[in-house]
């Protein structure tokens, strides 16, 4: 990460040709909450650069201490951290009625609580305790703030599923459109065939070969014209 850290800044830094603070969000476990990684670079034994960046490592923050932050995204990135203190319906509930209560737009909102419903995964145990929790009109606020996240959900369903029903459309049509084309390519032979074994065919002939869009049909039709002696005896 330090390696990338210097990339990331370097780039910023020539394109913007403005100051940078680099600060690295981790979402596992172990990097201590709010710190500082340094990384250098030492040659000929001296510090020719050190580069310093701040870390915020959420999954060893406490929750209790971000939710009552005045910024929004306190409550909502508290999802990613420890529920000390109290349990994790505790927990969900009170990022729910912070967020509904945050002085931000509802776009930024409804984006912030759908965080907390994805990190912040209840048990079906914890979800019927929830559920109880915010039919207390006290909590009314909170509910507002899981409809919200329920419709998103919804809308993502249903965009997911007409993105699958798409793939499953486009894969459908390329099978119909080899199978009609492999039945194409066998009239197309067997017409030939004909034409070299009997010469010219009718119109009414070839209407009944076009009509064929069984291709063990036509299979069929090319064996037995090795040993037909005429159209009539093919059903041609």
């Amino acid at each position: 990460m330090s390696r990338r850290m210097w990339e990331y800044y370097s780039v910023l830094r020539l394109r913007h040709r403005l100051p940078v603070f680099p600060v690295v969000v981790y979402l596992c476990p172990g990097a201590g909450g709010l710190t500082e990684e340094t990384d250098s670079d030492i040659l000929f034994g001296r510090t020719v650069s050190v580069m310093r960046y701040a870390v915020v490592g959420l999954p060893d923050l406490s929750a209790p201490e971000h939710l009552e932050t005045e910024s929004a995204l306190g409550p909502a990135l508290s999802a990613l951290m420890r529920s000390t203190g109290f349990t994790r319906v505790e927990h969900k509930l009170t990022a729910l009625k912070r967020l509904a209560r945050a002085q931000t737009d509802d776009a930024r909102r409804s984006l912030l609580v759908h965080v907390v419903g994805t990190y912040l995964e209840l048990s079906a145990q914890e979800e019927s305790d929830l559920e109880r929790m915010m039919s207390d009109p006290s909590n009314k606020e909170a509910k507002a703030m899981v409809n919200i996240y329920e419709e998103r959900a919804f809308a993502r369903g249903i965009e997911q599923g007409i993105e699958q029903g798409i793939e499953q459309g486009i894969a459908k049509g390329l099978e119909q459109g080899v199978a009609e084309g492999l039945v194409q390519g066998q009239r197309r032979v067997l017409t030939s065939q004909l034409r070299r074994r009997f010469g010219a065919l009718g119109p009414a002939t070839e209407a009944r070969i076009e009509a064929i869009t069984d291709s063990q049909q036509l299979d069929d039709l090319a064996a037995r014209l090795l040993t037909a002696s005429s159209l009539a005896e093919l059903g041609l």
